[in-house]
């Protein structure tokens, strides 16, 4: 196995879970999530329970990415950030559901009623999440939480300037926002802008077809996306999808509201910086090898 340091970035391919194939599939990459090197025999990496340490070793389960910043020369406050949120009692991130969400009202998308309807549930889903962990943020006032999606990148910034990883193109900047493949597509992004006020209630309702399970919502999706171009539906106007924009617009709103009450000082668009983005947008991270690892 190539020799890893601490540090170093791991950028796994995704697997066989449909919220991995999504993120992949939206962001038009095999990679789905991101690690970094803790020692030389572990990973740390921000999993659905929360931030945590693996052991890793030689295998062939799980396919990734080596990346290192060659201009870092000392490894060690990568180390003592990350150790920080490992041992912080109060650890907060946003969920992959919420990523999924962020992902869909950048992506310019064919809007079938089909897929109108998962992305619906999915920010209404993500919204409830957010609105749970601005409660949490506001009632333990840390002086700093742990928001980013990827957490190596948080690592890197807060280790300082000579340590920030730089992007070109990244997947959620909002320059890429109004790139259109055709006349069908359109950009949840754009039409929440002038979208009224959400008003409604963020409750689900009653749609028995579509389960509620972080999993099989993101099933649904990505079935939804991958038939899109086949599908014959007729699409959805920007008037049909009125209510869909005022969610959307609550949804950021939320976002907002978490990096305020969390004290991040960052931009929206780059926030949210997806596994894609470190693997080939990434402009100071050079590419040392693919490694066949597993964890425990």
């Amino acid at each position: 196995m190539i020799q890893v340091k601490i540090g170093d970035i791991l950028i796994f391919e995704a697997h066989n879970d449909y919220i991995s194939k999504a993120i992949a599939w939206i962001t038009e990459s095999k990679y789905s999530h991101a690690a970094m090197v803790y020692d030389t025999n572990s990973i740390v990496e921000m999993g659905l329970s929360g931030i945590g340490v693996s052991e890793i070793y030689e295998g062939s389960d799980n396919k990734a990415l080596l990346l290192r910043m060659e201009s870092v020369k000392d490894t060690q406050p990568l180390h003592d950030i990350a150790e920080k949120y490992i041992t912080a009692k109060t650890r907060y991130d946003f969920p992959a559901l919420v990523l999924l969400g962020l992902m869909l009202i950048y992506k310019h998308i064919r809007p079938t009623s089909r897929l109108v309807v998962i992305t619906d549930i999915i920010l209404r889903k993500a919204c409830t999440i957010l609105d749970n962990m601005l409660q949490k943020i506001i009632i333990h006032n840390p002086d700093k939480a742990m928001v980013c999606s990827q957490l190596v990148c948080q690592v890197y910034s807060e280790c300082g300037k000579d340590y920030e990883i730089k992007f070109s193109g990244a997947s959620l900047q909002k320059s890429n926002k109004g790139i259109a493949t055709n006349s069908d597509t359109i950009c949840l992004l754009d039409l929440s802008e002038d979208a009224a006020d959400f008003k409604g209630d963020l409750m689900l309702g009653n749609n028995s077809s579509i389960n509620n399970d972080d999993e099989q919502l993101a099933e649904e999706l990505y079935k939804s996306l991958i038939d899109q171009n086949k599908s014959e539906e007729i699409l959805l106007s920007s008037n049909d999808l009125s209510h869909v924009s005022s969610v959307v617009k609550k949804f950021l709103e939320l976002i907002n509201d978490i990096l305020v009450k969390a004290k991040i000082d960052i931009p929206l668009d780059a926030l949210f910086i997806s596994p894609e983005d470190i693997a080939n947008k990434s402009t100071n991270l050079k590419k040392i090898g693919e490694l066949s690892i597993n964890r425990k």
